[in-house]
């Protein structure tokens, strides 16, 4: 994958180097955060926001449960759901149109 603005496109497919080929490709995940090869943010946060629906729908009995407190719930959130959301978002950088 090469990232960045480029004026030159190199049709190479594959980058050899000694004996190992590498596959150009648009996309992958590292340390569980999407890397494109135009440095676009919204594949990655919709993959968060994903996992954000995921991680709410796992936690649903503890979070609508009249037996815990509302502090309970809060560090639930604060611990669990909250950090699902923001992994990697220190690297955004964000358009007016992933801002909506």
């Amino acid at each position: 994958m090469e990232c960045g603005r480029k004026t030159q496109i190199n049709n190479e497919n594959n980058i050899e180097i000694e004996g190992y080929k590498f596959e150009k490709v648009n996309n992958f995940t590292y340390l569980g955060v999407m890397l494109t090869n135009n440095n676009e943010e919204d594949m990655e946060i919709q993959q968060r926001i994903n996992a954000v629906h995921r991680s709410l729908s796992a936690c649903h009995k503890l979070l609508s449960s009249r037996l815990l407190s509302h502090k309970t719930k809060l560090r639930i959130y604060k611990t669990i759901i909250r950090p699902v959301l923001l992994y990697g978002s220190e690297n955004w950088v964000l358009s007016k149109k992933t801002e909506k």
